[in-house]
C-alpha cells in the first residue's frame, strides 16, 4: 500500500521541527563535582620558611692588626671558651712588659715623693713653731729682731718646700696612675688578641683562613649553636593577625618527614617584600620552635640539618571537631561581599548562597546554605548560569 504523498511531507516538516527545536537547546557544560565532608576542620596559614637561629655569635677584630692563619673551619664544632682565631701579639707582649716596668718605676718615685712630703711636713711645722715662739720672745724683748727674721725666712722657706714636695707627689701620682692605665690597656689587648668561643656549637662560616692584616670590626666567622635551631617564616601581615604564640605547627619538605612544632614568637617589626609577581607585601617574620625531641630524630637519620634549610610550614589557627567543608575550587566570591556554591540538581546547576567559616588553602568550611549530601561543582566555568544543564565528568567516588 503506498503512503500518501501528504504524509510524507508531513513526516518531513515534523522531522524538521524536530531538529530545529533540539537544536535550540543549550548543551550540557562538562563538570567536576565532589561531595562536602564532613568531619574535623582545620584553618592554616601555609608559607615557605628556613631554618634559624635565634643568634649567631659574631666572631670579629678587635683592633687594627695581623690575623694568625685560622685551623677551624666551617662545620667544625667548638666549645665555650675555646680559641677559634689569634692575632700577632709580639708587639702588644713587648709593651705590656714595658708599661709593667713603668708602672713599677713610678710607682717607686710616689713612694719617695710621700716620703719627702712627710719630711717637709715636720720640718714646716718645727718652723711655724719656732717662728711664733720668737715672735712671743722679741714682743718680751728678750730676743733681737735678726733672730725674729731668721725664723720668719726659715719658715717661709720649710714652707716653699712643702709646697714644692706636694706638687711633686701630685705629679709623681698621675703619672703613676696613666702608667697603671696603659699597663691595664696593653694587658686588656693581649688579652683581646686571643678570639674564644661565647657558645658551644659549631662555625656556621669562616670568611678567612690565611694571615692577613685586617682592620678592627672585620668579620672572622660566625658560630651558633645548632641545638637552639628554629624555623622562620615571614608571613603576610593579614595573615600574621589570626597566629598566636603556642599554635601548633607542622614542618614540612624535611627528608624525615613532617616535623611537629609551635609558635615561638611573633616579631614586631615588619617589612616590605616584592613578591615573584612584582607586588609589594607585608610581611612579619615569625619564629617556629621545633617539638621536643623531633631535632633530635633528624640528625639520628643522619641529616646534618643547618641554618637556612628550605622547609614550608602550616601553622593552625583554629580548629573544629566537627564542620561541613568543601574544596576551596567550589566556593565563588560575589562583588557584594556574599559567597556562592553551584550544586547539581535534576541535571542542571543550581547556585546556593552560603556563610563560610574556617578555611586552609585546600578546604573551607560551610556553616549554612548547603545540604550534607549535595555535590557541589568544582571550579565553576565562567560561562556557567543558573539552570544550565550540566554533565558530570570526572566525578570522584562518592558523589
Amino acid at each position: 500500500m503506498k503512503i500518501p504523498k501528504l504524509a510524507w511531507i508531513a513526516g518531513g516538516v515534523a522531522l524538521v521541527a524536530a531538529a530545529v527545536y533540539f537544536s535550540s537547546l543549550p548543551a550540557a557544560v562538562p563538570v567536576r563535582t565532589a561531595r562536602p565532608s564532613r568531619g574535623p576542620a582545620t584553618a592554616y596559614v601555609e608559607e615557605r620558611a628556613v631554618t634559624s637561629l635565634p643568634s649567631i655569635s659574631k666572631i670579629t677584630m678587635p683592633f687594627d692588626g695581623r690575623i694568625l692563619p685560622i685551623g677551624l673551619a666551617d662545620g667544625d664544632a667548638v666549645k665555650k671558651g675555646q680559641t677559634v682565631a689569634s692575632l700577632d701579639s709580639v708587639d702588644l707582649l713587648n709593651w705590656q712588659e714595658q708599661a709593667v716596668q713603668m708602672a713599677e718605676c713610678m710607682n717607686q718615685a710616689t713612694l719617695a715623693s710621700a716620703a719627702t712630703v712627710s719630711s717637709s711636713t715636720e720640718q714646716y711645722n718645727y718652723s711655724l713653731w719656732w717662728m711664733d715662739a720668737q715672735k712671743a720672745m722679741f714682743a718680751k724683748k728678750t730676743i733681737a729682731e735678726k733672730d725674729l727674721r731668721s725664723s720668719i725666712l726659715t719658715y717661709q722657706e720649710s714652707w716653699d718646700h712643702f709646697n714644692k714636695a706636694t706638687r711633686e707627689e701630685n705629679a709623681t701620682k698621675a703619672m703613676y696612675s696613666l702608667c697603671k692605665l696603659f699597663e691595664i690597656y696593653t694587658a686588656r689587648q693581649v688579652r683581646l688578641a686571643t678570639l674564644v668561643s661565647p657558645v658551644d656549637g659549631v662555625v656556621l662560616k669562616r670568611f678567612y683562613s690565611n694571615s692577613l692584616v685586617l682592620n678592627a670590626g672585620t668579620l672572622l666567622m660566625e658560630i651558633g649553636d645548632l641545638d637552639a635551631l628554629q624555623v622562620t617564616s615571614d608571613i603576610l601581615t593579614t595573615q600574621a593577625a589570626d597566629i598566636r604564640p603556642g599554635n601548633k605547627v607542622q614542618i614540612l619538605d624535611l627528608p624525615t618527614g613532617p616535623l611537629a612544632g609551635t609558635v615561638a614568637r611573633i616579631k614586631h617589626m615588619g617589612f616590605t617584600k616584592t613578591s615573584s609577581l612584582g607586588i609589594e607585601e607585608q610581611r612579619i617574620p615569625v619564629d617556629i620552635a621545633f617539638a621536643d625531641g623531633d631535632l633530635a630524630k633528624v640528625r639520628e637519620a643522619g641529616i646534618p640539618i643547618g641554618v637556612a634549610w628550605r622547609v614550608r610550614v602550616h601553622i593552625t589557627t583554629a580548629e573544629k571537631n566537627d564542620a561541613l567543608s568543601v574544596p576551596v575550587t567550589a566556593l565563588i566570591r560575589c562583588p557584594d561581599g556574599t559567597s556562592n556554591v553551584f550544586v547539581v540538581r535534576n541535571g542542571k546547576a543550581a547556585a546556593v548562597k552560603v556563610a563560610t567559616g574556617l578555611s586552609n588553602p585546600e578546604t573551607i568550611e560551610i556553616t549554612s546554605g548547603l545540604a550534607d549530601g549535595e555535590n557541589v561543582i568544582l571550579a565553576p566555568p565562567a560561562i556557567l548560569t543558573e539552570g544550565a544543564p550540566v554533565t558530570v565528568v570526572n566525578s570522584p567516588a562518592g558523589s
